[in-house]
């Protein structure tokens, strides 16, 4: 890497966004690698760069795996039922319909 840059506490990296633009690559390989780095601008952070192996990414990913597997679940009720989908016209109706102004 062109600029010095050294690791924070638990590999830890602290970048300006100009830097990180012009060396993407570079911090890509270390996030990669495990290591995490702030981004900032004008001197305030803005942004973080991990890889997916982060705690917070799992919990991420397993929610929005919650989220389709209930949507699929919810997309079969409605075909065993034998609903269809709703067209914008019914759903404004609805809407409407459920107004009192």
């Amino acid at each position: 890497m062109a600029f010095p840059m050294a690791a924070n506490a638990a590999n830890v990296y602290d970048v300006g966004a100009f830097d990180a633009k012009t060396y993407f690559s570079e911090l890509l390989r270390k996030v990669q690698d495990g290591a995490v780095v702030n981004i900032s601008k004008n001197g305030k952070q803005v942004a973080v760069l991990q890889g997916l192996n982060k705690i917070q990414n799992k919990a991420a990913y397993a929610a929005h795996k919650r989220i389709l597997a209930r949507a699929k679940k919810m997309a079969e009720l409605r075909t065993k039922e034998g609903f269809t989908a709703m067209t914008a016209k019914e759903i404004k109706e609805l809407k409407d319909a459920g107004r009192k102004y």
